[in-house]
């Protein structure tokens, strides 16, 4: 009996395909975009106080409250994502924090599949009512934030495209600077040979 078939190695060979083509789209704009350490900047003061209450109020307190109705042998998982979580908003990338948003993603995605197995369980104890309190009271208020998008998606929903007109391209976007952040730019790999514009008209780069 075959253990791999011909259509296995298609799958893995257009595996590897796919994975190269999306690498390149990732870094198609090579860290053009200004980054860099918060603790390079330790007297910018309107940070650090917004920080500290994140950790006290989003690591520390809902943190501990997940360690304790976790499982022993999920202790160790959930210090290193809280890790994670306290590492993130140090390092900004572009406008804003979004690099700390999407990263973050998959740590938050573990996180509340093991607090959530924890909610489950548990007795009676006034610790675990009280930490199954903090914990659904977080929930309940994070879930402000997918509730605005979602209003604001349902609000602007369109039932047909725009013209073609009215579709921005890398060309005449308004700002450059968010063209090379959320998509890259036009002198990377990716967008001068795999996504080149018809006619080979466009070859200014997003700076």
């Amino acid at each position: 009996m075959r253990l791999i078939t011909p259509a296995a190695y298609v799958t893995q060979i257009g595996g590897v395909l796919l994975g190269l083509v999306v690498a390149l789209f990732l870094s198609s704009s090579n860290f053009a975009i200004a980054h860099q350490f918060y603790l390079k900047t330790m007297l910018y003061f309107g940070f650090w106080p917004r920080y500290f209450v994140f950790l006290a109020v989003e690591v520390f307190v809902v943190g501990l409250c997940a360690l304790y109705l976790a499982k022993r042998e999920q202790r160790g998982l959930l210090l290193a994502l809280c890790a994670i979580f306290a590492a993130l908003p140090l390092y900004r990338v572009g406008d804003g924090h979004d690099m700390m948003m999407r990263a973050s993603v998959p740590a938050l995605f573990v996180f509340w599949l093991i607090v959530l197995n924890g909610l489950r369980g548990g007795g009676r104890h006034a610790a675990t009512i009280a930490c199954k309190v903090v914990v659904i009271a977080a929930i309940v208020i994070g879930a402000a934030t997918p509730y605005m998008e979602i209003h604001r998606s349902l609000r602007w929903h369109k039932t047909s495209p725009p013209p073609i007109e009215k579709v921005k391209d890398m060309d005449n976007f308004d700002t450059p600077r968010r063209v090379a952040q959320y998509i890259g730019h036009r002198r990377g790999f990716f967008f001068r040979v795999l996504a080149r514009p018809a006619g080979g008209g466009g070859t200014a780069a997003a700076d």
